[in-house]
C-alpha cells in the first residue's frame, strides 16, 4: 500500500530562526582590552616612554650619588581614517517577506541593516563590551527587544537592560499578585459551597444558586491556571511565600500541641540538667494553663439540651480552653426553664473534662451589652458564641462585634 508522505508533499512551510546565531566571530582580546577616546584633529600625536632597563643599583652607606642620564618621550602621530561599506540592495529584495525577525525597516535600510541591527548586540556580547549581570539579561529577551538595542552605545545597551530587567520585576510581581488574588477568590468560592453544605438553616440576606456558584468558581480556576501556565516560575515564586504562611498558621492552630511537645522534651532534658531547664518548664505549664483558663461564652435560650450539648461538643473538640461559661439574658419575655438546673448538671457529669459555670442576667440580648460583659469579664467577643438565631434575631451578625455561631 503507498503511503503518501512528506518527501512527496507539496507546499511545505520553511521553520527558520529569526535571530542569526553565529556569523563568524573574531576574538580580539588585545584590541577589545583598549580604551578608546574621541580625537579634534585629522593628527593626532600621543608620547610613549619605555621602562629603563634592569641595573646594578646598589650602593653602600654614605656612599656618593651618581647621577643618571635621563632620556625623553617619543613623540608619536597618525591620521584619521573615514571606512565605509557600501551596498544597493533591489526593491524586490527589500520588498519580500525573510526569516528575520519582524522589524521595520525605513526608506534608507534594507534587510541586510535590519539583520545587521537585530544581532549588532549579539556580536557586542563577544567582544567585553557588555557586563556579566548584562549578557545574563540579554538572553532572557525575545528577537524584537533585542532588535531594539540596535544602534545604541554599549553604555546605552547596559541602561535597556537594567531598565528591561526592572519591567520584567515588575511583571513577575504582577504575576504573583494575579495568582494569589485569584487563589483568594476561589477559596471565597469554597467558602459559599461550605455554607451551603454545612449551614443551610443560616439566614442569610442573599443566596446564589448552585450553578452560579459552581461557573464561578470554574472561571477563576481557569483563570488561576492560564496565569500559571503564562510563566510556571510566578507558581514557584507564589509558593515560596505561601508555604511559610502556612506554617505560621499552622502554628498557631497547634499550638497548644507544639507547647505539649516543649515540655515533654523539656522534662526529658530536666531527668539530666533539672537546674537550668526549670525556670523555662515553669514558663511552658504557665502558657498553657493561660490558654486553658481562658472562658468563653455561650448566650442560650434555654429551651433546647441538644443546642447546649452541641455547645459543648464545639468546644472540647475545636476550643484550647476547658472552661464555659453558659449565659441566659431574661426579661418579662424570657423566663429560666424549670428543667434547665437539671439539664446543666447531666452536661457537666457528662464532659467532666469542661468547667462549666451558669450565669443569668437581667436585660436584653443586645451589641451594647456583648460589649459590656466583654469589658468586664475581660473576655473578647470572638470567644463568644450563639446558637443559631433562626431568624428571629434583630441584629444583624456583623453588628455582635465578632461573636461567633454555632449551628
Amino acid at each position: 500500500m503507498s503511503m503518501y508522505s512528506t518527501y512527496d508533499q507539496v507546499g511545505k512551510a520553511e521553520d527558520v530562526s529569526d535571530i542569526i546565531t553565529d556569523i563568524t566571530p573574531t576574538d580580539t582580546p588585545m584590541f577589545s582590552l583598549m580604551r578608546s577616546e574621541k580625537v579634534a584633529a585629522r593628527t593626532f600625536e600621543w608620547m610613549e616612554d619605555s621602562l629603563a632597563s634592569a641595573a646594578d643599583n646598589k650602593a653602600i652607606e654614605g656612599a656618593d650619588a651618581s647621577m643618571a642620564t635621563l632620556s625623553p618621550t617619543t613623540l608619536r602621530s597618525n591620521n584619521t581614517q573615514i571606512l565605509t561599506k557600501a551596498f544597493q540592495v533591489s526593491a524586490t529584495a527589500d520588498a519580500i517577506k525573510t526569516a528575520v525577525a519582524n522589524v521595520e525597516i525605513g526608506d534608507e535600510d534594507s534587510e541586510q541593516l535590519a539583520r545587521r541591527k537585530i544581532n549588532r548586540a549579539v556580536l557586542s556580547l563577544d567582544d567585553r563590551t557588555l557586563s556579566p549581570a548584562g549578557r545574563e539579561i540579554y538572553k532572557t529577551l525575545g528577537s524584537s527587544t533585542r532588535a531594539e538595542l540596535a544602534g545604541k552605545k554599549a553604555d546605552d545597551i547596559e541602561d535597556s537592560l537594567k531598565n528591561a530587567a526592572e519591567s520584567a520585576q515588575i511583571k513577575k510581581l504582577a504575576g504573583i499578585y494575579t495568582i494569589s488574588f485569584l487563589s483568594v477568590m476561589a477559596l471565597f468560592g469554597l467558602g459559599n459551597v461550605l455554607l451551603k453544605v454545612k449551614r443551610a438553616g443560616l439566614p442569610r440576606p442573599a443566596k446564589a444558586k448552585w450553578i452560579s456558584v459552581i461557573i464561578a468558581i470554574s472561571a477563576v480556576l481557569c483563570g488561576l491556571i492560564g496565569n500559571a501556565m503564562i510563566d510556571s516560575r510566578y507558581v514557584w515564586t507564589f509558593f515560596q511565600y505561601f508555604i511559610p504562611s502556612m506554617l505560621v498558621v499552622g502554628i498557631m492552630l497547634g499550638r497548644i500541641t507544639l507547647l505539649k511537645a516543649t515540655l515533654s522534651g523539656v522534662r526529658t532534658l530536666t531527668a539530666s540538667v533539672v537546674g537550668p531547664l526549670t525556670s523555662l518548664t515553669k514558663w511552658v505549664r504557665e502558657q498553657i494553663d493561660k490558654i486553658n483558663a481562658q472562658q468563653i461564652v455561650f448566650f442560650t435560650r434555654g429551651d433546647n439540651i441538644a443546642n447546649l450539648n452541641n455547645a459543648l461538643l464545639y468546644v472540647r473538640q475545636n476550643e484550647h480552653t476547658n472552661r464555659l461559661k453558659i449565659v441566659l439574658i431574661t426579661n418579662h419575655e424570657i423566663k429560666v426553664p424549670e428543667k434547665l438546673s437539671e439539664e446543666l448538671d447531666l452536661l457537666d457529669r457528662a464532659y467532666p473534662e469542661i468547667d462549666v459555670e451558669f450565669v443569668t442576667l437581667e436585660g436584653n440580648f443586645s451589641p451594647e451589652l456583648i460589649q459590656k460583659l466583654s469589658e468586664e469579664w475581660n473576655i473578647p467577643k470572638n470567644l463568644m458564641f450563639i446558637g443559631s438565631p433562626g431568624g428571629r434575631l434583630p441584629y444583624d451578625l456583623a453588628e455582635l462585634g465578632g461573636v461567633r455561631l454555632i449551628i
